[in-house]
């Protein structure tokens, strides 16, 4: 005789229900906010704010539908990814755009030799 165990798809009262986009949310702007401090990483940065913002925001749709109870992980993960990935992003632009005025340096004045 085999007896079989059910696990109940609804959790008892004192039970939360995790929010697992929102926990990744949260560690994935925090690995944003790392990542922007090494300068080398940037760009990495930006992308994984971003992806911390799309985790947020699917954290608090299940928060609202009531799937999740934990609202405030995906929160925090959605502001501070969202803010990583706005610095970083400008960051970015504004290298590139400096590296694209090097070869634009104006020539010396008449009568003056490069050499100095």
């Amino acid at each position: 005789m085999s007896s079989q165990h059910s696990t109940p798809r609804t959790p008892s009262p004192g039970r939360k229900r995790p929010n697992t986009p929102g926990m990744i949310a949260l560690v994935l702007a925090l690995k944003a906010v790392l990542a922007a401090c090494t300068l080398w990483f940037i760009p990495l940065a930006a992308l994984l704010g971003v992806a911390a913002v799309i985790c947020g925001v699917v954290g608090c749709v299940k928060v609202r539908r009531g799937t999740a109870d934990e609202l405030l992980p995906a929160i925090i993960g959605l502001v501070v990814g969202l803010i990583a990935a706005t610095a970083c992003i400008g960051m970015t632009v504004m290298f590139l755009d400096s590296m694209s005025h090097l070869d634009a340096r104006p020539s010396p004045p008449a009568g003056v030799s490069a050499a100095g």
